[in-house]
C-alpha cells in the first residue's frame, strides 16, 4: 500500500463472478488502504436520482463517486482533474492542499509538474462541501478512517460540438465531401485551399451554439424520470 495502486486479481479480490470478494478485501482494510468507487450512478438506484438532479440543475452530465480511507495513508498524489468537481465529506476528516493555479485546457490530461506553492490548506469533516474547479492541482490525506463523494462535472467543449456537426456538414455541404489532392500535378491547390476554408468560415458562422450545447447534453444526459435499468444502458454507451 503506501500510496501504490493495489492491482485487485493479484490480491483475490475479484471473485469468480467479477464482484468484489468482501472477506479478501477485510484483511486489506487492516492496513489502512484507500479504495476508490467509480460511477455509483450506473449501480445504485439513490446516486442516480442524485445525479439526475445534479445534471438538470447545473446543465452538466454528471458521474458520481466515492474515495473510502481506511488509515491515515494518502492514497493518491498531487493531481488535477479534467472535470469540475464538487467533494462531499460523508464522514471523518481529510486534510486537503490546493497547489498553484488551474492549469490550462486540463481536458487534455497532459504530464506537468506538480506545482511547489501550496495556495491553501484545510481540513473538511463529515457535512463540509467543496468545489474543485477543472485543473487545479491537489492532494488530500486521511486523518482518520474516512469517506467522501465526489461528482464528476462534464460540460461539452467546441470540439464536441464539432464532432456532433460533421458528419451533418458531410452530407449537406459537397465542399466539405469533396477529395483532397496533393502533388498529382494539376489541381491548383490555392484554390483548393480557399474554397475549403471559405465553406469551414461559412458553417461555422451558421452554427447555433447554444442549441447544439442543448442537442449534446440531451443526448448524453439521464432522463428525468429514468431508473436504474436506465443508469445501466447509460453506462454501457460509453457514458
Amino acid at each position: 500500500m503506501s500510496g501504490r495502486p493495489i492491482e485487485p486479481n493479484r490480491f483475490g479480490l475479484i471473485d469468480g463472478k467479477g464482484q468484489l470478494d468482501r472477506k479478501a478485501l477485510r484483511p486489506l482494510l487492516t492496513q489502512g488502504i484507500t479504495a476508490i468507487f467509480n460511477g455509483l450512478d450506473s449501480s445504485s438506484g439513490y446516486f442516480w436520482e442524485e445525479a439526475v438532479k445534479l445534471e438538470q440543475a447545473l446543465g452538466a452530465v454528471v458521474s458520481i463517486d466515492a474515495i473510502g480511507s481506511f488509515g491515515t495513508v494518502c492514497g493518491l498524489p498531487p493531481h488535477y482533474d479534467d472535470r469540475d468537481l464538487i467533494i462531499v465529506q460523508v464522514a471523518g476528516r481529510k486534510r486537503w492542499k490546493i497547489l498553484g493555479t488551474p492549469v490550462e485546457g486540463p481536458w487534455r490530461k497532459r504530464t506537468m509538474s506538480v506545482p511547489d506553492t501550496v495556495t491553501d490548506e484545510f481540513v473538511m469533516q463529515a457535512g463540509d462541501m467543496l468545489f474543485l474547479p477543472a485543473g487545479l492541482y491537489h492532494q488530500c490525506v486521511p486523518l482518520e478512517p474516512s469517506l467522501h463523494l465526489g461528482a464528476l462535472i462534464t460540460r461539452p467543449c467546441g470540439a464536441d460540438l464539432l464532432k456532433t456537426v460533421q458528419q451533418q456538414w458531410e452530407a449537406t455541404d459537397p465542399e466539405l465531401a469533396s477529395r483532397l489532392y496533393v502533388g498529382d500535378g494539376e489541381t491548383d491547390f490555392q484554390q483548393q485551399d480557399a474554397r475549403l476554408k471559405e465553406a469551414l468560415i461559412r458553417l461555422v458562422q451558421e452554427m447555433d451554439v447554444t442549441a447544439l450545447t442543448r442537442a449534446w447534453l440531451a443526448q448524453k444526459q439521464r432522463p428525468v424520470r429514468a431508473g436504474l435499468l436506465g443508469a445501466g444502458k447509460k453506462a454501457d454507451d460509453g457514458r
